[in-house]
């Protein structure tokens, strides 16, 4: 149960309720015209290009005040039903759409902009129908739907005189999206509930949910990189609960997480995975990062108010990372000191003029169990568990 802190809900099914089938059909699946973001006097603006970059998902609720920053133009969906959108949005959908039609694919509006109070109605006609649970698993908590920006657009299919808007049919196009999806960056639009993002974004693949993100040059970097929003913001893990990091630096946040992502698949599965990070040496080689360092991982069992350990393991090395993101690292490589009989020969190689920095941190066990304790203390903290102590096998129990 590393899995303790994960607290965005992979969804595996999509309903209806998720986009299209009317304006307000989906209760959350969550444009420049192939040019630059520009102030309303047509001057080049990175500030407005950065409102478009607002995330709003079930950890992060709209900001007040919204729609003081935000212009809202009203139209026609597909059905013929008055929606709103915001204006840079709008003509950067319009864009799409002509350059789409050349190719003899037609998008139709459908859902797009949705006011908190309108979430609000949906919530309880939904709870009514469907009860509380129900909502809770498939539904925007109101304030927490990407809708509510203005900047996400729900569309729809048409192919000759054919509207396409179920879920289930919509899903059958596969090529119709594969040409969809390729020609959005260029306008400005990434798919924003991509496959195999679903632990990260909070909602299951929706072809049909484009997100408009500012500008071509933003939108090209998320999708070429295979990121969503959070990724690309650095929001994809905005506490480091999963594991125990309560700092805000990338680099680290992206230390800890390989520890737990990685190396705990050595072990059978546990209630807590916990990794410690000692850092010695940050280096650089090119465009990576370099992080000299002792990783140390411990796997615990919850037992009462105990974490009672079950396995876990010390890997001195190098992490090699690179930014993925504006606030975003991803390790790409790393390079363990060899274990056993060539201990000490492996480090020399690996560290380099660094081997007496590694040899004073490695040795120096009482700063090690202070470190633990104190990562440990981060994770139970920020996981909220009923936890006061932890016990390392053959040790007395250690309060927390």
């Amino acid at each position: 149960m590393k899995k303790l802190a994960v607290l965005i809900v992979a969804l595996t099914m999509v309903f209806s309720l998720a986009a299209c089938g009317g304006a307000d059909a989906g209760a959350d699946s969550a444009g420049s015209a192939g040019a630059e973001s520009t102030s309303a006097d047509g001057s080049d603006s990175a500030a407005a290009e950065d409102i478009y970059l607002t995330l709003v998902n079930k950890t992060h609720p709209l900001p007040e005040n919204w729609e003081d920053n935000i212009e809202l133009i009203e139209m026609k969906n597909a059905y013929d039903e008055d929606i709103r959108v915001e204006k840079t949005s709008y003509e950067a959908f319009l864009a799409l759409r002509d350059a789409l039609l050349k190719e003899g694919v037609d998008i139709e509006l459908d859902s797009c902009y949705r006011s908190v109070e309108r979430q609000e109605e949906l919530w309880k006609e939904f709870e009514e129908e469907y009860g509380e649970d129900y909502c809770k698993k498939y539904v925007a908590v109101p304030g927490t739907s990407e809708h509510h920006t203005g900047f996400a657009i729900d569309v729809c299919l048409k192919k000759g005189d054919k509207l396409i808007y179920e879920n289930e049919e919509m899903m059958k196009e596969v090529e119709i999206w594969e040409k969809v999806h390729e020609m959005m960056p260029e306008y400005g639009f990434i798919l924003r509930f991509p496959e195999g993002k679903e632990d990260v974004v909070g909602y299951a693949y929706e072809p049909w949910h484009m997100r408009y993100v500012g500008s071509p040059a933003v939108a090209k970097e998320i999708t070429e990189k295979g990121l969503t929003v959070e990724e690309y913001l650095g929001e994809d893990e905005p506490d480091g609960a999963a594991y125990g990091y309560a700092g805000d630096d990338p680099i680290e946040r992206a230390a800890y997480k390989y520890v737990v992502d990685e190396m705990s698949g050595n072990y059978d599965e546990a209630d807590a995975n916990i990794p410690t990070v000692n850092i010695f040496y940050t280096g650089n080689a090119g465009e990576e990062v370099l992080l000299y360092g002792d990783f140390e991982l411990d796997n615990y069992k919850i037992d009462g108010e105990t974490l009672k350990s079950v396995s876990g393991g010390r890997f001195p090395g190098v992490m090699h990372l690179k930014q993925d993101g504006p606030h975003h690292y991803a390790v790409t490589q790393f390079d363990a000191v060899e274990d056993g009989g060539g201990f000490d020969e492996s480090a020399k190689a690996l560290f380099g003029d660094q081997y007496e920095a590694f040899q004073k941190i490695y040795s120096d066990d009482e700063a090690r169990q202070e470190l633990r304790k104190t990562t440990i203390a981060d994770y139970v903290k920020l996981n909220e568990l009923p936890v006061t102590q932890f016990q390392d096998e053959g040790w007395d129990p250690v309060k927390l």
